[in-house]
């Protein structure tokens, strides 16, 4: 649905962030800066499956040793996010949060079209805030021995 590519792209733009764009699948990529760091940040768009997600990636690897210390923060994080959708991807050893959203089909309606793109505005804007908010915590159990719990109390004082 176009409207959700003109909303990531324009939101992109409006935040002066360099981005680039591709066809297949249709993506757009950027890298983001906010108060507690910066990393990469896709969209991607299935028209045929009317899905966009979200995915915020964490700018550090885990090492191999950090792995399961970081795996149990983010299941901790994951009780206090909407969609619980930090996950460590092994592969690549990066903490990603991907938020998704199922996309209207055609209606060439403005209003719906309106709505679609104040929507995919929201989701993005949930996502970064997320991994803002999370961030630190990632970092402190990646490059330190602070503890998963302890690196959670400081993100989310008076949870456990």
């Amino acid at each position: 649905m176009k409207p959700a590519f003109d909303s990531v792209a324009s939101y992109v733009t409006e935040n002066c962030w360099p981005s680039n764009q591709t066809d297949s699948p249709v993506q757009v990529r950027t890298y983001v800066c906010t108060k507690n760091g910066h990393w990469a940040f896709t969209a991607i768009i299935d028209f045929a499956g009317k899905l966009i997600a979200f995915h915020s990636i964490c700018p550090l690897q885990v090492p191999v040793d950090r792995q399961s210390k970081v795996a149990e923060f983010l299941a901790l994080a994951n009780r206090g996010t909407f969609g619980r959708g930090f996950l460590l991807d092994f592969e690549c050893a990066r903490v990603r949060y991907i938020t998704q959203m199922q996309l209207p089909g055609e209606s060439g309606r403005p209003e719906v079209e309106k709505e679609v793109k104040a929507t995919v505005r929201r989701m993005i804007k949930k996502n970064l805030a997320v991994m803002d908010r999370y961030l630190p915590g990632i970092t402190k159990v990646i490059s330190s021995n602070v503890t998963p719990a302890e690196a959670y109390a400081v993100v989310e004082p008076g949870m456990r």
